[in-house]
């Protein structure tokens, strides 16, 4: 079922306050979870709430090799 804006940020507010679970909402408004991510978010920017957005992959320097000197030596 196609929701209009002013519907999804209302599911998206009883989601973001723990109204109802994510299970419930995919059955009460018959949405996918990517709708009910989608509809969370929307009402997060409609009150200005911070979108956390997933961490970024960080990239790791290749560590140096071990010198001999570095190594403890018995």
């Amino acid at each position: 079922m196609r929701y209009s804006k002013e519907e999804q940020i209302a599911i998206g507010a009883r989601l973001y306050n723990h109204e109802i679970t994510h299970r419930e909402a995919i059955i009460e408004y018959e949405i996918s979870s990517s709708s009910i991510d989608n509809y969370i978010r929307a009402y997060k920017r409609s009150k200005g709430i911070p979108i956390n957005s997933p961490p970024s992959v960080k990239q790791s320097s290749p560590k140096p090799p071990k010198r001999s000197s570095d190594m403890d030596i018995e």
